[in-house]
């Protein structure tokens, strides 16, 4: 439910305000007739998709190519060894 409500009367009622808005209700704050402000209920919280991380296996079957000779060294190398 919407209430208005002037600011000067917010004031003296602010704690009693904050509770109505938690069990929901909104209230517009009016100065004489002009809505400046409001106080709502927080919105309520999603949840949050479960986060899997990194598990062992997972890279199971991505690899699509390796070269027969991948841990061969490279020609630059070979008069070092």
């Amino acid at each position: 439910m919407t209430y208005a409500i002037s600011l000067e009367e917010a004031q003296a009622r602010y704690i009693a305000l904050v509770e109505q808005a938690a069990k929901g209700d909104e209230i517009v704050l009016l100065r004489g007739t002009t809505p400046i402000a409001r106080i709502v209920p927080p919105a309520p919280e999603t949840p949050k998709p479960a986060q899997r991380g990194i598990q062992f296996g997972m890279g199971k079957g991505s690899i699509l190519f390796m070269a027969n000779d991948f841990d061969a060294p490279p020609e630059d190398f070979r008069e070092y060894m």
